[in-house]
């Protein structure tokens, strides 16, 4: 399997995972459930399945002998440390951050990496050697944070909890 078909399907993957809460109310993400909740036993027989699949997936992926799992765990790695990197520091740090500039930040930051590997910039990079994919998403989603997060025209996103009474 290509390295960037197999990069798009842990992207499709991953889609799939940040809409747990939808698929959370339904029996293997297809037959609507009648109860609010699942039960235990159901959600033990998805498990074990989800856990099948990503055996299969990953079997099929190293099946092959040319396969790059390590360059394939470094792309990933890449992504998640430009889309999650910048916002973790500056969420810690900065106080101005807004809740559009942590979304920003994550998608510039992921898109980046993506459009890096796509572009092969990571192999040759201006007639010289690459650069490593992290280095320009991390510089993007940090700069997505910083100037979205400035433009946001409601500063108090987040507001306190009432208090018990």
């Amino acid at each position: 399997m290509d390295v960037s078909l197999s990069a798009w399907f842990i992207i499709l993957l991953a889609a799939l995972a940040a809409n747990l809460p939808f698929l959370n109310e339904r029996f293997l993400a297809f037959l609507p459930l009648s109860s609010e909740t699942k039960p235990i036993w159901m959600r033990l027989i998805e498990l074990a399945l989800l856990y099948l699949l990503v055996g299969i997936v990953a079997a099929v992926l190293a099946w092959d002998p040319n396969a790059k799992v390590l360059e394939l765990v470094s792309h990933a790695w890449a992504g998640f440390g430009a889309a999650f990197g910048p916002l973790i520091i500056l969420a810690l740090t900065w106080r101005r951050m807004t809740g559009s500039g942590a979304v920003a930040g994550l998608v510039v930051g992921a898109a980046t990496v993506v459009g890096w590997i796509l572009l092969g910039w990571n192999e040759s990079f201006m007639g010289g050697p690459g650069i490593y994919e992290i280095i320009p998403g991390f510089a993007a989603a940090w700069a997505a944070i910083y100037f979205v997060s400035l433009a946001a025209k409601d500063r108090v996103e987040f507001r306190a909890l009432p208090e018990a009474a």
